[in-house]
């Protein structure tokens, strides 16, 4: 409820963990919007106004309204932030092929813009070695 945004406003704001933290790594957030205003609603990865966004139809998950996930900001918050007592809740959970969709979907978009250490959180060593090998072999056929 008392979540700070980049921009400094405060409020009330559903929140997407992308990450698994190990060791010292922290919790890597991004904002959702049940605002549609002109986003599209068809389902899943899209660009609108230069910002990479995946749209989640009420109903599909645990969200009770179409909810549109922002992906062209990440919040890192270290573990201890994130308790009861800070007023954080867990709400439910998002299946993991929907999971790997979104973060797909925030790389589509967003790659130049994420660090490297955020990457290693989000992507594991074997997983973005295949990536790179899938797109190379990919290049190569075309």
């Amino acid at each position: 409820p008392q979540f700070r945004f980049h921009d400094g406003i405060i409020g009330n704001k559903l929140l997407v963990l992308l990450n698994t933290p190990t060791g010292n790594e922290s919790y890597l957030f991004v904002t959702t919007t049940s605002q549609r205003k002109d986003k599209p609603s068809t389902i899943g990865c899209f660009k609108h106004r230069y910002s990479g966004m995946f749209f989640v139809p009420k109903a599909t998950t645990f969200f009770e309204i179409d909810t549109w996930v922002l992906l062209f900001e990440l919040y890192e918050i270290k573990p201890s932030d994130v308790t009861s007592k800070n007023g954080w809740s867990r709400i439910g959970s998002l299946p993991k092929k929907l999971m790997e969709q979104i973060i797909d979907c925030l790389f589509i978009h967003h790659e130049d813009d994420i660090s490297e250490l955020h990457e290693s959180w989000l992507r594991p060593l074997i997983t973005s070695l295949l990536q790179k090998l899938k797109e190379r072999f990919n290049i190569e056929r075309n």
